[in-house]
Formats: structure tokens, sequence, C-alpha cells
């Protein structure tokens, strides 16, 4: 049964003492989870050469007294000159493995300065939504060493807390960006500042009276009002209580004060499709949210229902489709793949910046094809860029050293695929033959040794784990070093190359095609509609963005995927919609980059089929959205509306959206609206939920987003993570489907 939500309101009485407690473990649990041993020694610091920089200049880089960021000081000039989130890092690499260490670099570096560098004695830091890196060598290896472990390992510890207290970390340091003085206190302006920096607009008044309430330290040791870091997480929760939670929670406490473990369990299995929910699992999840000490697991107060609410454990995603759970043993032809578009380019495709970065970027979002241009380069080393443009050149050993090989089977188990584009001479092609091999060794796929005779259908992706696969386009003939490492992708340029080459009425199991959108297009607008072999049955298919797209931009991948094409390769480094919808396609299998096509898809077909045999009706109420980021000029008369967009089926197009909210806060809008829909073909579908902001000017922005395959949705109430990087934000909503 759905609850009856009432209208948001922000109530200002409910569960102050627990609210305090939460704040409190919230601290408690990091404080005590991250080993102090390792916390003091980067407390202590270490002093290194920083990499790259226009001076030759020592810094000093320590991890600040809250265990919360980097700093990085320098001998002269203002200190600290950078400030790095540990939770803004992404990645700590030992070795030269940024593009600040590639080959040119370090000698154009080491000449300058007169330095030179040691490759165990490097690390690089990799943080921020662009990639940026901090660059550094240690006076010893041993230093090295010890930098990137300790702070691997505090990232690692602080990534396993986020379920519990991400909310938690990320008000805390608004609290201290906003604490400009370094007091350690806010007064009440400051935190109406910060409110409105959040996106919260509830009144003077109103913040007024919540602040008083919030304010349970001793007012004697302070000249004013002002309140501390737990205190204002105390006013944030009074601020941000959420009502559709509070009704949920009565709803099924059968009036009660508190949820007993019965009561739990048939919530579980009955409105949120938990089948396996009996009362041991129900008592395992009260545990789990306890917010005091206690052997009671019989029931679960308002406090800890939310804090359950509001776990990873019920997003929107299928908890077991966060791992690989399809089939992995059929032919690669079998599958969908994740695939990048000049992986190289972090910007347009005239002018833009090429770095190594674009393949460890695309390798970690779960990508399993990458490209890689090659043009002769000088010296007889092969070169990595945009050919007869103006972007920037990189060494393909370096592009195969440092931006793939550190991060190939890192994030996936599976093949990976160099889609190499052949610009090279012979004596260039014989040398980038020689790197793959001197470079990859056992991983690289040799097709003549492991698949002779070229078996009737393709290796699966459990039998290729942890092998790289090549294969060529361009030149019409390879070098005999390169020919003989791409027997298994043989790639053509055309649909008609590829029909010259037919054994029989068969395509050899082991070719590609590699054609542009509107080449695709063209060719499966002309396929016959009376049954026939899908060409994708055996044949591999890549389809990439047509060259008229200057600025990077890409296409929506969909129609491809309904004819069975594998590999559609988009821009990985502009983000927007339809690469929205590609990371959620591949949330169907745990995101490793490997999808299984419908059934249908790998038979005979007749085109696309008119109707599905497993027709769902789909029932999604879209209750309220938390937390949205302030876009730069909004105001109170802006509003916002939720959009929900599916992809997939041509039946299944739809697009629909909430009525709009006028006041311009970002809180916790409200909206309880129901929308039902027929889906033909969940299997191919794919839904997108994003938040739009309108403001007087009737201009349009999407504030965030979330895409996952209908097939992932799970049942219930679910919150939807919205991809802003800025602030924890969320959909709620409730999902039903039933079968037709």
């Amino acid at each position: 049964m759905a609850s009856k939500i009432p209208p948001t309101e922000h109530s200002t009485s409910n569960d102050n003492d627990t609210s305090q407690q939460k704040c409190d473990i919230d601290r408690e649990i990091i404080s005590q989870s991250l080993r102090k041993d390792l916390v003091v020694l980067l407390q202590n610091g270490a002093w290194f050469l920083e990499i790259g920089s226009s001076n030759d200049r020592q810094v000093h880089v320590s991890l600040d007294k809250n265990a919360a960021k980097l700093l990085a000081s320098f001998v002269h000039g203002p200190n600290p000159a950078k400030q790095i989130y540990l939770t803004d890092i992404t990645d700590v690499r030992y070795g030269w493995k940024t593009d600040v260490f590639s080959e040119n670099a370090r000698k154009k570096f080491e000449l300058r300065f007169d330095v030179k560098l040691k490759e165990d004695c490097c690390l690089s830091i990799i943080y921020g939504r662009q990639r940026q890196s901090l660059d550094l060598q240690a006076n010893d290896s041993t230093i090295a060493q010890t930098w990137v472990n300790n702070i691997s390992f505090l990232i690692d510890e602080i990534r396993a807390l986020a379920s519990s207290s991400n909310k938690s970390e990320w008000l805390r340091r608004a609290f201290k960006d906003a604490d400009t003085n370094r007091s350690g206190f806010l007064d009440f302006r400051e935190c109406c500042r910060l409110l409105s920096n959040l996106n919260v607009n509830i009144g003077t008044q109103k913040a007024a009276k919540i602040f008083q309430l919030s304010y349970t330290n001793s007012r004697l040791d302070r000249e004013k009002d002002v309140l501390d870091e737990k205190e204002f997480l105390q006013f944030y929760n009074l601020v941000s209580e959420r009502t559709e939670l509070n009704a949920i929670f009565q709803d099924y406490a059968d009036g009660n004060a508190n949820l007993s473990d019965y009561s739990l369990a048939h919530f579980l299995k009955e409105v949120q499709g938990i089948q396996h929910a009996d009362l041991h699992f129900a008592q395992m999840l009260i545990k789990q949210h306890k917010l005091q000490k206690t052997k009671a697991i019989t029931e679960m107060t308002l406090p800890e229902f939310k804090l359950m609410m509001n776990s990873p454990f019920f997003d929107i995603l299928k908890k077991e489709h966060l791992q690989v759970n399809q089939d992995m043993n059929r032919p690669l032809s079998d599958y969908y793949i994740s695939c990048s578009h000049n992986t190289y380019l972090m910007g347009d495709q005239l002018m833009g910046v090429s770095s190594i970065e674009g393949y460890a970027s695309a390798l970690e979002r779960g990508c399993r094809c990458l490209e890689l241009d090659l043009w002769d380069g000088p010296n007889s080393q092969p070169i990595v860029y945009h050919g007869y443009t103006k972007t920037s050149k990189l060494l393909a050993r370096d592009v195969l050293s440092k931006g793939i090989k550190p991060f190939a089977f890192k994030f996936s188990p599976f093949p990976l695929i160099l889609s190499v584009e052949n610009h090279l001479s012979h004596l260039q092609q014989t040398i980038f033959a020689q790197d793959l091999r001197q470079i990859f060794g056992p991983a690289l796929f040799w097709a003549v040794e492991e698949n002779p005779g070229n078996t009737p259908s393709l290796l699966s992706p459990n039998q290729l784990r942890g092998k790289i696969i090549i294969k060529v386009t361009g030149a019409k003939v390879c070098s005999p070093a390169l020919q003989c490492l791409i027997n298994f992708c043989k790639s053509f340029p055309s649909f008609e190359k590829m029909e010259g080459q037919k054994v029989g009425h068969i395509m050899p199991c082991y070719s590609v095609v590699s054609v542009s959108e509107i080449e695709a297009t063209t060719y499966l607008k002309k396929l016959p509609k009376e049954t026939r072999l899908n060409p994708t049955c055996q044949t591999m298919m890549r389809v990439y963005p047509t060259a008229t797209r200057i600025a990077s931009s890409n296409f929506n991948p969909v129609y491809y995927w309904n004819f069975g094409c594998q590999m559609v390769a988009l821009n990985f480094q502009t983000p927007g919609k339809y690469l929205e919808i590609n990371f959620g396609r591949f949330r169907r299998n745990g995101s490793c980059g490997y999808v299984l096509k419908p059934v249908w898809l790998l038979g005979k077909i007749a085109r696309i089929p008119s109707t599905g045999k497993s027709s769902k009706m789909l029932q999604l109420r879209i209750i309220s959205v938390q937390n949205l980021p302030k876009r730069p000029g909004q105001t109170k008369k802006g509003n916002f509306y939720v959009s929900v967009q599916i992809d997939g089926h041509p039946s299944d197009s739809y697009k629909f959206r909430t009525t709009s909210l006028m006041n311009g806060n970002g809180l916790n809008p409200f909206w309880n609206e129901i929308k039902n829909v027929k889906i033909c073909f969940p299997e191919l579908a794919v839904i997108c939920f994003s938040v739009k902001y309108v403001d007087s000017f009737k201009i349009k922005q999407t504030l965030a987003s979330y895409c996952l395959p209908v097939e992932s949705l799970a049942s219930g109430y679910r919150h939807a993570p919205l991809s802003s990087t800025e602030i924890i934000s969320s959909i709620f909503l409730h999902v039903q489907m039933s079968d037709l």
C-alpha cells in the first residue's frame, strides 16, 4: 500500500536530541575508524619537489588537523597555496603516470631546472571534476611509497564510511568553507548566507527560530550567538525535516511511537519488494541503523527509519545489479560493450587538449573499448592526436604505459579492446607493435596462438578475462609485426567492404565493422523487413560520431543498440543526456562494461519486433527532491520540475514531467505526482530522471540527472542519486512494476 504523504512542512519540534546524537555519532565513527598513526604521519607532512610548475618549487604537503584535506605550502608566497579535500581525490598514483611525467615533459623539466627525476620517487594526486593533478617527487622512494599507500588507505576508509555519513561530511565541509575567519563558529547571518548557497530558502523568521533551537552549548563561553559545527548540523537537520518520511513511518508503525521488527519486515517485503525480508533480516537492518548503543533490535525509531531510507540500500538501482549478474560465457558479439570515441581528447575535435587522463577516466567509468589515432611522430616514435588539427600530441608509448596499463583491469576484469586508427608508416607500425608487446606482455591477446583456425564464434568475456585485444582500421597494408596482433578483430571501414569479405552468407566472426553514425543509420534503414539473420549476430559493429561533431557532442546510442550494434562509441569527455544514458545502460551488469543483448537480437529478426513478450506496467510516483544545487543567477522567481524520459524500442518512447514549483527553494521540493506507463520492451528501455530549473526568462537548465535500465528499477520507496558533484542530491519516488 502507498502512504498518504502530506505536503512538506519543515517542522521545528521533532527529535532534537536524537538528531544531535546522530551528529555526534557521525564524527565519532570517522575519528575512530581512521588509523591514528596514519593520520599523524600525514599531518606531520613531508617536503616534495612539485613537478610541472612554472618554478622549481619545494612544497610541504600535509593533512590538516581535521583529517579532511591536504595542504600544499611553499617556502615563498601565500600559504597554503593549494587545498585538496580528500573527498575530491579520485586516484593516487606511484611513479610516472600523468601527462606531467610524459617523456617529453620530463626532459623539458629536467633541462630547465637542472634536476634528475626518478620514477620510484614520484607520485601524483588526481583530484577534482577536471581531473587535475598534483605531481611530486620525494627525496627517496620510501617516502613516495609511504605517501601513496597512506593517502590511498585514508581515501578508501573515507569511501567506506560514505554510506552512513556522506551527508554529514558534506555539511561539515560546507561549514568549514563558510567559516572564513577560522573561528570555528558561524553567526546567524553567516548561517543564512550558507543556507542560501546550499539553495535553501525558508525565510528569516523561521531560520531565526530554528537557530535558537539549535543553540545547545553554553552561551557563557561566547560573546555572541553563534553555532559551532555540531550545532550547525543540528540546525540543518531541523531545517531539512522531511515530513514525507514521517508519513510513511506512521503508516507502518500502526500508531506506535516506534516501528516493530514485524512491521518493518512487512514493509520491506510487501512495499519494498524484498522477498527474502524475514524477521531476522529486519532485525539486522535495525541493528545497522541504531543511533544509540543498545542491544535492543526489536524496534526502530523515526530518526533511525529516516537514516535507513536515506542509505544506499534504498537507492533505486536493484542491489543485485551493482555486481556482475549476467552470463559472461557467451560469445563477445552477444554483448553491448561500453565504447569511447577519440578517448585521448579532453575537449573539442580541433583545438582540444590530448591527455592520458582521458584513458584513465574512461576506464574508471567502465569503458572497455578505447580509441587511439596513431600518426608518425618525431624520432621514429608514434604519436596519438586528431590528425590534421591543432589538438595536442601524446607519445603512443606514454598512452599505453601510463594511461592504459595501470587501469586496464582495475575497474573491470573483462577484455579491453584498443581501437587503433592506423596512419603509421611501416617502420612506425613495427615500433608500435614492439611497444604493445613490451608494455602489455602476457595480457596482450595473440589470436594466432590462442584461437587458431578461427572458431565458429568469438570467445567469451570470461575466456578473455585480463586480455587486451587490438583492433585496427586505416592502413590498407599493416606491417607483419602489427598484423599478427590483429587477427582476432579484423576491422572494416564500411558495410560494402564487409559484404565483400563474406564466406558464403556468413561474415567471419572476428570481423568488426566500424562506421560513422550517418553511415550506420543509412545501412540500418535499408535492412529488409523480411526475416533474416541479424547482421550483428556474429559480426561486431562499432558506430562512432560523425566528423561534423567538432564540439565533441554526442548522439543517442539507443537507436543503434536496438539493432544490436555492440560498440556505440561516445565522447566520454562531454557530459550530457546521451552520455548519461550510456552509463545508465551499463549499470545493468555492475558497470563492468559488458551487458547481454536481448535474446531476440541474437538470432533471426524481422528488423525490430513490433510487440514484446514481457510487457510491463510501470507506475512512478515522483514525491520530492533533496538538496538541489544552486545555479548562477537563481532567484525565488524561478521554478523546479522533474523530467522523466524513457528511451528504448520506438513504441516505448516516453517523456513526461511534473508541475512546476515556483518558490526557488532547492531544499526539498515536493510533488507527489503519479504517472503510469506501459513498457513493451523493458529489456531495451533506459529511464532518465532529470531535475530542471527554469529562470525568470524561461531559460531551462538541467541541475542533475540519473539514468538506469528499466529492468534495474527497484520496487517501493527509493532514492535516485543525482549526478551533481556539488552536493548530495536525490529524487525520492515510489516505483511499482507489474506484468501485463
